[in-house]
């Protein structure tokens, strides 16, 4: 009974063995997790580089937008920065890269084709 109760060399050299081993493991999943948490957080940070300047032109769009812009009462021209009247379709594809596709809203065809 008391040869199984103590520990002996060879046992105690296979369990540090076998405790390196699982370090070892171990060790290399966690570093091969942080690698992966490292490629993707390097690759939201380009995202977020990416999409940063967009934002920034979407909220100067807004701003622009927001201003208030002159335009006459009557003709509905707009007036530029020079002090020059331009339709509004002139204006907005100036102003805002914005090409006009012109139509009809239903009322005003009725009013322009029903006589």
């Amino acid at each position: 009974m008391y040869r199984h109760d103590t520990w002996q060399l060879d046992e105690l050299f296979t369990v540090a063995l076998y405790l390196a081993v699982a370090i070892s493991i171990y060790s290399w999943r966690r570093y091969r997790e942080l690698l992966e948490q490292v490629r993707l957080r390097e690759k939201a940070e380009a995202e977020k580089a990416q999409l940063f300047p967009e934002l920034e032109r979407a909220r100067a769009d807004v701003s622009t937008l927001r201003t208030l812009v002159p335009m006459c009462s009557s003709c509905k021209r707009i007036r530029d920065q020079r002090g020059n009247w331009d339709p509004v379709e002139v204006y907005l594809e100036n102003k805002h890269s914005t090409k006009i596709d012109d139509g009809l809203c239903p009322d005003c065809a009725r009013k322009s084709y029903t006589g």
